[in-house]
């Protein structure tokens, strides 16, 4: 709630950006509804295709990505 979250978000996508990169994935648990807003508020859309569960572990992940100029 201090906008730490939205900080990094940000700062990974600048860096990236400035790398040269062509976009972001990132994994997320599917009860991290905070980190969800702050993904979308920065362009990650939900891509299901690429969810995928934890290797021994009964977690599953979500998929999202975002595309950079």
């Amino acid at each position: 709630g201090q906008g730490i979250g939205d900080s990094l978000v940000h700062t990974c996508i600048a860096l990236a950006a400035s790398r040269g990169r062509r976009g972001l994935f990132i994994s997320t648990g599917e009860w991290m509804t905070a980190a969800h807003r702050i993904y979308a508020r920065h362009g990650f859309t939900r891509e299901p295709r690429r969810d995928w569960v934890v290797d021994g572990k009964d977690v599953a992940l979500w998929g999202m990505v975002r595309t950079l100029p």
